[in-house]
């Protein structure tokens, strides 16, 4: 037969914590119901628990309602007659160049991902000069 092994507890050297304090709302709350209860008599398990939770009920209804945070002030409404930016000379080259590469016949199963790709790296290309020519389209 072999031997039981036993665990050994894991030993620390931390020092026992303190007992924590109970703050006023519970404190409050034990008194409430410690004056509800009649010590001689017996309770069931669910009038305790509702004795408990109607002097939990009674505390909160008690407790005084946070002051409502002033409203923030809304933000100015943009003008509906302000016009738009200026599109890009890179965004008005990117929308002359998708709807081409859109068209050809060789780029019919590309992705619109794939189209960006290319026409990026056709812009990448393109020389200063080339570039100018898309500011004003």
């Amino acid at each position: 037969m072999i031997p039981r092994q036993t665990r050994n507890p894991i030993r620390t050297n931390k020092q026992p914590t303190e007992q924590k304090t109970m703050t006023t709302n519970t404190t409050a709350v034990i008194d409430e119901f410690i004056n509800t209860v009649d010590k001689d008599k017996e309770y069931s398990l669910k009038e305790l628990k509702d004795m408990l939770t109607a002097a939990f009920n009674a505390k909160k209804a008690a407790k005084p309602a946070k002051e409502a945070k002033p409203a923030k002030p809304a933000k100015a409404a943009k003008p509906a007659d302000k016009p738009k930016k200026a599109p890009s000379a890179y965004n008005n080259y990117i929308k002359a160049t998708i709807a081409s590469l859109k068209q050809d016949e060789a780029n019919k199963g590309l992705t619109n991902v794939d189209l960006m790709r290319k026409a990026a790296q056709n812009w990448k290309s393109l020389t200063k000069q080339e570039q100018e020519q898309y500011k004003t389209v």
